[in-house]
């Protein structure tokens, strides 16, 4: 599988936020983080791509924290066109809450080479994420924790970059359509034969555990 390259931005580190401006997907989260980032002196660029009825809000929090040349608002763009701006990113922000229910965004982003920084209580978190390997995972809609991801990814570009690739190779080798499409057919062999089948340990048509109580992940130190 070939290493999605990321454009030279001359240091620019690229953070991309997408989806509906709802509540329970904390788009505010994104927005916190370009003034943050800011008042740190990081060299960054923050790009939304989505609407909905927190757009109003968010635009004025981003003025009045004098955010116009970090921050970009695109709308909502075709799927291709978002598919874009991922493999643009160095950084994917999947900040929803317990009410997402899976989450393909992730899924996308993590096939375009994104370092991922994700809240643990989206449906898709626990399974495509592996803490500290292939992205950052932080506790709940702990907003100070995701920070702390943050600043933890802009201090380590090596593993940033490690995280990216370990992100698109997560999705590339296993949790993908055609390892879906063929472990289905030999589980749907196994029910109209009877022939023995053996869920895979991992990815597609492997045993979903119970994921309540949400594990307690540990943020990394800077």
């Amino acid at each position: 599988m070939k290493e999605m390259k990321k454009p030279d931005e001359s240091g620019t580190v690229r953070i991309l936020w997408a989806g509906r401006f709802l509540p329970l997907k904390h788009p505010e989260f994104a927005v916190d983080l370009a003034a943050h980032l800011k008042e740190r002196g990081a060299r960054f660029h923050l790009d939304l791509v989505g609407g909905g009825e927190m757009e109003e809000a968010l635009r004025k929090r981003a003025a009045d924290e004098n955010l116009s040349e970090e921050v970009t608002f695109h709308g909502f763009l075709p799927p291709g066109e978002v598919r874009g701006w991922m493999e643009r990113a160095h950084i994917f922000l999947f900040t929803s809450n317990h009410l997402e229910g899976w989450g393909a965004v992730l899924n996308e982003a993590m096939n375009s080479g994104c370092a991922v920084i994700a809240g643990s209580e989206a449906g898709a978190v626990p399974f495509l994420i592996e803490q500290g390997v292939n992205g950052l995972i932080y506790n709940g809609e702990n907003e100070e924790e995701f920070l702390a991801c943050a600043d933890y990814l802009f201090a380590h570009p090596a593993e940033r970059h490690e995280f990216a690739v370990h992100a698109q190779q997560t999705i590339g080798t296993l949790w993908n359509a055609d390892t879906a499409a063929e472990r289905l057919l030999s589980f749907s062999d196994h029910i109209l034969t009877g022939k023995e089948w053996t869920p895979p340990a991992d990815g597609p048509m492997s045993r979903a555990e119970a994921v309540r109580p949400f594990p307690k992940y540990r943020i990394p130190d800077i």
